[in-house]
């Protein structure tokens, strides 16, 4: 990193503070940058001094990302007593549910020619699913967009180092284009299109939950999907949440594609709880912002 950069600086007759310095590595070692070519990394470089955005998003997601060790530390040690609390049955559910589902796939994979079977015993391998970040880009949410973008930062950690796509989907009332990191790499056009983003409006939630299911779709192969919605938490078509047509919707994302769904309210006080009954766990992020 300090050969190219320091290159860089000098090609450019820039001058490299402390700071910048700071900056810069924190996200070589965190974004991989390294693994980018020779090109690649000075056009990373070049957008890091050209975006102030992308600086303080790296200047914020360095406190974060203690937060969020602290969380994955935690959050499991938590869930694991309550599970104990809950007795064998309970501990052994998610479990048996895989199996099971492995099972019937392999029975009905099986081919048989002549006297030989072949067995998909691959399929049987469990292989992480994708992280899909749904970001909601309304009007309200404009003032979290650098906040959000930091506590977004540590799932590209997270997606490189368990093998994870990565998928971000900005929102409103509709939707135009998403972000795809394969394996947590970087894709520097998208990495860019995702610190840029904008959005106005409101936001409705339900054909973001249905364009998830769709990227599940597309990787049936894996198990434990993370769905995760950044929203201010009022969605316009959040009492349309309660249809049995979007509970269908819903159930499948969770039990046909076992997928945990994440909310990340913006601000408590506009949080409404009923019309995200659905989410496993939801973090409020007033304390990061202020």
């Amino acid at each position: 990193m300090e050969h190219i950069v320091e290159k860089y600086v000098e090609k450019s007759d820039l001058t490299l503070t402390a700071e910048h310095r700071e900056l810069l590595l924190f996200l070589y070692k965190n974004l991989h940058v390294n693994e980018l070519s020779e090109e690649e990394q000075y056009f990373f470089i070049d957008y890091f001094f050209n975006s102030e955005s992308l600086r303080n998003m790296a200047a914020s997601a360095i406190t974060l990302f203690e937060i969020i060790y602290e969380l994955e530390e935690n959050i499991p040690a938590i869930e694991l007593e309550e599970r104990l609390s809950n007795g064998e049955e309970q501990r052994h559910y998610y479990e048996r549910k895989w199996h099971d589902v492995k099972l019937h796939e392999i029975k009905h994979q099986t081919k048989k020619e002549g006297n030989v079977f072949f067995v998909p015993f691959a399929k049987y391998k469990k292989e992480p699913g994708p992280i899909i970040i749904c970001l909601e880009k309304t009007d309200g949410m404009a003032v979290y967009s650098e906040s959000c973008k930091s506590m977004i930062l540590p799932l590209f950690v997270k997606a490189h180092r368990e093998h994870r796509d990565l998928y971000i989907v900005p929102y409103n009332n509709h939707f135009h284009v998403h972000y795809r990191f394969e394996k947590g790499h970087l894709n520097l056009q998208d990495f860019k299109g995702f610190i840029e983003c904008a959005g106005e409006g409101d936001a409705a939630i339900i054909p973001v939950l249905q364009f998830a299911k769709g990227l599940l779709q597309e990787n049936q192969q894996c198990t434990d999907a993370n769905i995760i919605i950044f929203t201010e938490g009022m969605p316009t078509d959040g009492q349309r949440l309660e249809e049995p047509c979007v509970k269908t919707l819903i159930q499948e994302i969770m039990e046909k594609h076992h997928a945990e769904i994440s909310v990340i309210a913006m601000c408590e006080n506009s949080f409404n709880e009923d019309y995200f009954w659905f989410a496993n766990k939801v973090f409020f992020a007033d304390d990061t912002i202020l």
